[in-house]
């Protein structure tokens, strides 16, 4: 899909603003990481989609200065991160996903596997930094050891804060118990890796397309790229939903990989939701308000509102696909 940016404004200029800022975003991700690392590369998708010059100058310029932040960053032991890289392979994607019509939720698929390996690789060389060994065995220890320590704090912790409370209620907390739960939480650590990364490229996205639709002489391109999964999907997750009634307890590899794949639809689909509630409220009153409100009752009622936005999710996603109407981006 074309996309030219708006007559009104100066080429040459708006590329440099974007480029400049791109720049100062990826010097601040030398400190904050992957925190800034969704708007570095929005903006990044961005140059590369508006950037007609024949032999791309800003893009290339853009990227390799971004590297060579990098590269001075890791040379300097200021970070360990491999934003730019990330940022450029994210970025060149979105690009090319948009231009070539392709499928926004299966570019999103993509680019969440490729963000859970940045996340992992990042982890290794930040465990294997803090051992001053570089092999994968030294960060398996260090995580080993860790997760060791972190179960003893939740363990004491919990006793502390809770133990006479339940034992008021004539229920006995024990270590046991803890620890088992402390487990649990563990055995989802792949669900929750999927997740973070599935963020990152979510507001990656949703920042590609604000940034294009502002500096867009026709927008419509932009706004038609919308995320939709397919029906398949959304029954995949009803099976899931009622395999984990009865794995939550349950131990071995088939209950961990229905619980790790449980958390992960439900995330997608609710963000499908939210999408979908923001769309709703924001026909009643001002879109900030619809958002302020989702985000309240989310923080009130976390569990029970996640759950509630993906159901919500899946049956827009069937509604809309069996409809006329295309869903909500």
């Amino acid at each position: 899909m074309k996309t030219e940016l708006k007559t009104s404004l100066s080429f040459k200029k708006t590329l440099l603003i974007l480029s400049l800022l791109c720049l100062l975003l990826g010097a601040l991700c030398l400190a904050l990481g992957e925190l800034l690392l969704p708007v570095s590369a929005a903006l990044l998708a961005v140059i590369y989609v508006f950037d007609t010059t024949e032999r791309r100058i800003f893009s290339y310029a853009v990227s390799a200065a971004l590297i060579l932040i990098n590269i001075a960053g890791l040379i300097f032991g200021i970070t360990l991160s491999l934003f730019s890289i990330q940022a450029v392979i994210i970025a060149l994607l979105i690009c090319l996903s948009f231009r070539n019509g392709a499928s926004k939720s299966d570019s999103s698929y993509l680019l969440t596997l490729i963000c859970v390996a940045f996340i992992v690789l990042e982890g290794l060389l930040l465990a294997m930094a803090e051992v001053g060994e570089y092999t994968v065995d030294a960060a398996v220890s260090f995580y080993a050891n860790l997760f060791d320590q972190l179960r003893a704090v939740f363990v004491n912790i919990s006793l502390e804060m809770y133990g006479e409370i339940f034992a008021k209620a004539g229920v006995k907390l024990t270590s046991d118990v803890l620890e088992t739960m402390f487990d649990a939480q563990l055995g989802l650590i792949i669900s929750y890796l999927v997740i973070a990364a599935f963020g990152i490229v979510g507001i990656t996205m949703k920042l590609f397309t604000a940034f294009s639709v502002k500096l867009a002489q026709d927008n419509r391109a932009i706004l038609s790229w919308r995320f939709v999964t397919s029906n398949v999907f959304a029954y995949f997750y009803i099976i899931l939903l009622i395999a984990s009634i009865f794995t939550t307890s349950a131990g071995g590899v088939f209950a961990l990989t229905v619980n790790n794949l449980y958390n992960i639809f439900m995330a997608i689909y609710a963000y499908v939701g939210f999408n979908f509630a923001i769309a709703f409220l924001s026909s009643r009153m001002r879109p900030m308000f619809a958002f302020l409100i989702i985000c309240i009752a989310l923080l009130t009622f976390f569990s029970f509102g996640i759950s509630l936005l993906a159901m919500i999710g899946v049956i827009f996603t069937l509604r809309i696909n069996n409809g006329p109407h295309p869903v909500e981006k």
